[in-house]
């Protein structure tokens, strides 16, 4: 018996094929990792694909949160919530 997949898992599917974009040379998105690594940029790169984009997306759509901290807390107490979820 196959489980339907989650709403969640659904977007999260689709928002991580659209961020691989930039992996993809032929991609307008396009970020060479090893010229980042090269550059001693590579936690940049992690804290604007962890922290700072996330911010910046629930700022975009919801109207909250205002900052790094607002965001990180938000997500921290839906990763508790999502947890709790029986499976």
């Amino acid at each position: 018996m196959r489980e339907e997949v989650k709403p969640y898992m659904r977007y999260a599917m689709i928002l991580t094929q659209a961020v691989s974009e930039i992996v993809n040379e032929d991609s307008e998105y396009y970020i060479d990792l090893e010229e980042v690594e090269n550059n001693g940029e590579s936690t940049d790169l992690a804290h604007a694909l962890l922290n700072v984009m996330p911010s910046l997306i629930a700022s975009d759509l919801m109207g909250t949160p205002k900052n790094l901290i607002d965001s990180n807390h938000v997500a921290n107490k839906l990763c508790f919530q999502y947890s709790t979820i029986e499976k």
